[in-house]
C-alpha cells in the first residue's frame, strides 16, 4: 500500500510536469490501480483531453477547432481519464476493491488501491490544495489544505534521516529523537487537519465530488426529476452544477444512445441547459463555479425565474398593450392567487384541463347538431358533421389534435371555396357602401372624427367584456385594425365589413351581437341595415364561423382559443367559489378588471398549460409541430431545454416549479435537477 508521503510526492511530480508544459487541463485527482493486471497511475481530468493547442469555440461555447499552441494535458505519467466517463465514475466512487469495466475489448478487472483528489494550484510552492486521500483497508479520510504542508514535514524527516549516515553516536541519538518528534508532529498535523480541511473544502468549488455526490450526479439520466436534499453547505449546488456538465458532455453516450438530432441539441450550450435561481445575488455567486466546469454561465443560461417568467409571457404573447389577450395584474403585492398547496394546485391544473377539453367537445357537438338542410353548402356541412360523429367520444387533447389535423386535410379545398365566396361578397357590399359614403362630404367628416376618436381610445369599453367570442370572430373574419396609424378609408372599410357581416349573419345566428359602437355606426350608415347579397353573405358567414373554423387546423382551434377558454374557466371558478383560489383577488380580476388581467400565478399556469399542449402536438405529429408558426409553439421551441436546474427550490411556489418543469425538451426526457436546502436542527 502506498504511503501518504509517496502519494503526495507523485502528485507534486505530476504538477511540476504540468507546470513545465503550461498545461491548461491539469489533473484533479489520482488513482493507483491494477488495470488488466498492470499497475497504473490514473490521473482524473476536469475536461476532456483534446490534445495540443487552444480550443476554438463558437458563440454557443461548442468546440469547433483548435489553434496551434502548447499541449493542454500532460500524458507522459500514467493514463489520463476524463472524470465524466464510466471509468471516471468507478474511480471517483471507490478508493478500493475490484471492479469490472465494460470496454470495447470486453470486460476488464480494475483493482483500486487508493484515490487522491485535489485542486491544482498555480501559487508557487503550493502545487495543490484541498487534498483528500483515501487508501484501501484504511477507514481514515486523510485531508490536507495545501500539498506543500505534507511535503515540507516529510522533507524535514528525510533530511534528518540522511544526516544519520554521517552522524556520531551522540548526534545519532539526538537525530533519532528529533525524527520521532517530527513524525509525531506530522501525524498530529494530519489528524488535526482532517476535520477542519474537510469542512473547508465542502464550502468551496470541488472539481471532484465525494462518492455519494458522484452517484447522485449520474442518477436518473434523462429519466424524470431528480431532487437533491441536504442541509446548508452539504454540496447540493456543487453536485447540481457538475450534473449539468455531465448531462451535456459527450461522455453521456456511454450511458444513453442518442440520435443525431439529440446530439445537436445536447452538445450546444445555447440549447442544452438553463439554471434558475430565486434571486440575482445567488445567480451571480454561482456563475464562477459554473465557468470552472466550462459551462457558459451567462445571462441566457443562468436566470432568475421571476424575471424570466415576465420575458416568457411576452415572448408567448400572452400580454399586450391592449386587453387582448391579457394585461399584467400589478396589484397582488406579492400575494399568491393560488394556495401554495400541491393538492390544490394540482386540482386547479386538472380542472383547467377538463374545462378546456369540455369546451372543445361542446364546440364540435354544436357544429354536428346544426340543421344544415336550408343552407347552400349543406352537402359540405353534412360531410363535416358525419366525420365528427364518426370519431366518437373525444377523450383527450391528443384526440382533438388528430381530429383537427384530419378535418383540415379532408375538407380544406371545399371550405376554402366557400370562404372565398364570403370574401368576395363582403368586399362587394362594403365597397359599394363606402363609395356612397365618400360622396357625402358631411357624413365623411363626421365618421372621420368618430373613427379617429375610437382609435385613440385604448379599448372599446362599451363592448360587453363577457363576449369572449368577439376575439375569435375578429380573427376569423380578418377584421383586425391597424393600431399604428390612422387611415380613414382603411378604418371605414374595416368597420363596414364588420357591421355588414353581423347584419347578414344575424339572419341565421341569433347569438350575433352588436356593440354600442356598432349601433352608433348603423345610425350614421343606414345602408348597412340591408343589402341584396345578405342572404348568401349570411350563409357563408355562418359557415365560416362554425364549419370553416374547425377545419382551419391546430393553430386556430387548439392554440389560439386558449386565452378565451381560460377567461371562461376562471369565471366558472369564481361562480363556483372554488376554495383553491383567493376568491377576493379572483373577483377583482374577473369583475373589477373585466377579465382582462393575469396574476403572476396565472402566468405560470398558462405557460405550463401551453407547453403541455405543445408537447402533445409534438408527440402526435412532428410535421405539424415543426410547420405551425404560432407564438406559443415558437416560444416553447426557443425556450425548452433537456437540462433544467433549479437552486433552492423551496424558494419557488409550486405552480412556478410546475411551469419550469414544463419546459423540458420534447426530444429528450425531462431532466430537472432541483436543489432543496433542508434546515437541520442540532
Amino acid at each position: 500500500m502506498e504511503e501518504i508521503d509517496d502519494i503526495a510526492k507523485k502528485i507534486e511530480r505530476h504538477r511540476n510536469l504540468e507546470i513545465i508544459i503550461s498545461a491548461n487541463n491539469s489533473a484533479i485527482g489520482r488513482s493507483y490501480v491494477s488495470y488488466n493486471n498492470v499497475m497504473e497511475q490514473f490521473w482524473l481530468l476536469n475536461s476532456e483531453n483534446l490534445g495540443s493547442g487552444t480550443p476554438i469555440r463558437d458563440i454557443n461555447n461548442s468546440i469547433i477547432g483548435r489553434q496551434s499552441g502548447s499541449v493542454s494535458t500532460y500524458t507522459g505519467d500514467g493514463k489520463t481519464i476524463y472524470k465524466n466517463l464510466k471509468i471516471g465514475e468507478i474511480l471517483i466512487e471507490n478508493h478500493e476493491g475490484v471492479h469490472q469495466l465494460n470496454t470495447r475489448n470486453g470486460i476488464i478487472d480494475l483493482e483500486i488501491f487508493n484515490r487522491a483528489t485535489y485542486k491544482p494550484s498555480n501559487v508557487e510552492g503550493e502545487y495543490a490544495t484541498d487534498i483528500i486521500i483515501r487508501r484501501a483497508n484504511d477507514i481514515k479520510i486523510n485531508s490536507y489544505r495545501v500539498l506543500s504542508e505534507i511535503l515540507k514535514r516529510q522533507k524535514d524527516i528525510d533530511e534528518s534521516k540522511a544526516q544519520l549516515e554521517s552522524a556520531t553516536e551522540e548526534e545519532a541519538k539526538l537525530l533519532i529523537t528529533q525524527i520521532a518528534k517530527k513524525e509525531e508532529e506530522k501525524r498530529n498535523f494530519i489528524n488535526q487537519a482532517q476535520t477542519f480541511i474537510r469542512k473547508y473544502a465542502e464550502l468551496r468549488y470541488q472539481p471532484i465530488l465525494d462518492p455519494l455526490q458522484e452517484a447522485i450526479k449520474r442518477s436518473k439520466i434523462y429519466n424524470g426529476v431528480l431532487i437533491i436534499n441536504g442541509g446548508p453547505g452539504t454540496g447540493k449546488t456543487t453536485s447540481l452544477i457538475q450534473r449539468i456538465k455531465f448531462l451535456i458532455s459527450t461522455s453521456i453516450e456511454e450511458y444513453k444512445q442518442l440520435t443525431r438530432s439529440q446530439k445537436e441539441i445536447l452538445y450546444n450550450q445555447k440549447t442544452s441547459w438553463i439554471f434558475y435561481s430565486p434571486n440575482e445575488l445567488l445567480a451571480l455567486f454561482l456563475r464562477n463555479s459554473m465557468k470552472l466546469e466550462e459551462l457558459t454561465a451567462d445571462s441566457d443560461r443562468v436566470k432568475v425565474w421571476s424575471s424570466h417568467k415576465n420575458e416568457l409571457i411576452k415572448t408567448y404573447r400572452f400580454v399586450s398593450e391592449t386587453k387582448r389577450p391579457f394585461l399584467i395584474y400589478n396589484k397582488s403585492n406579492g400575494v399568491n392567487l393560488f394556495s401554495n398547496s400541491s393538492t390544490k394546485v394540482v386540482k386547479i391544473i386538472k380542472d383547467l384541463d377538463k374545462f378546456y377539453l369540455s369546451f372543445q367537445k361542446d364546440k364540435l357537438n354544436k357544429v354536428s347538431e346544426i340543421d344544415v338542410s336550408t343552407f347552400a353548402w349543406k352537402i359540405v356541412g353534412k360531410s363535416i358533421q358525419d366525420y365528427i360523429k364518426g370519431k366518437g367520444d373525444i377523450k383527450n387533447i391528443e384526440d382533438l389534435i388528430r381530429l383537427y389535423i384530419n378535418l383540415t386535410k379532408i375538407f380544406k379545398e371545399e371550405t376554402e371555396a366557400i370562404a372565398e365566396e364570403y370574401t368576395t361578397l363582403i368586399k362587394t357590399v362594403s365597397s359599394r357602401i363606402q363609395v356612397i359614403i365618400l360622396k357625402d362630404t358631411e357624413r365623411t367628416d363626421t365618421l372621420s372624427v368618430l373613427l379617429k376618436q375610437w382609435k385613440s381610445e385604448a379599448q372599446d369599453n362599451d363592448d360587453d367584456d363577457d363576449d369572449d367570442d368577439i376575439e375569435i370572430d375578429q380573427d376569423d373574419f380578418d377584421e383586425k385594425e391597424d393600431l399604428s396609424t390612422f387611415d380613414f378609408q382603411g378604418e371605414l372599410f374595416t368597420k363596414l365589413k364588420s357591421i355588414c357581416r353581423k347584419q347578414a349573419l344575424s339572419k341565421y345566428d341569433k347569438n350575433t351581437k352588436l356593440s354600442k359602437r356598432d349601433k352608433e355606426l348603423i345610425l350614421l350608415i343606414p345602408e348597412v341595415s340591408d343589402q341584396l347579397e345578405y342572404n348568401l353573405l349570411g350563409q357563408t358567414a355562418f359557415f365560416k364561423k362554425f364549419f370553416e373554423r374547425i377545419t382551419k387546423g391546430i393553430s386556430v382551434n387548439i392554440l389560439r382559443e386558449i386565452p378565451m377558454i381560460y377567461k371562461k374557466y376562471r369565471r366558472q371558478q369564481l361562480n363556483l367559489k372554488s376554495r383553491n383560489w383567493k376568491l377576493k383577488m379572483l373577483e377583482d380580476l374577473v369583475k373589477k378588471d373585466k377579465n382582462s388581467r393575469i396574476h403572476s400565478d396565472e402566468q405560470a399556469l398558462l405557460l405550463s398549460f401551453v407547453n403541455k399542449v405543445a408537447l402533445k402536438i409534438y408527440k402526435t405529429s412532428q410535421v405539424e409541430y415543426k410547420s405551425i408558426n404560432h407564438s406559443y409553439l415558437k416560444g416553447f421551441k426557443e425556450n425548452c431545454k433537456p437540462v433544467i436546474a433549479i437552486d433552492e427550490a423551496t424558494d419557488f411556489s409550486i405552480i412556478d416549479l410546475i411551469a419550469i418543469n414544463s419546459f423540458g425538451h420534447p426530444e429528450l426526457s425531462i431532466v430537472l435537477p432541483i436543489c432543496k436546502t433542508i434546515n437541520i436542527k442540532s
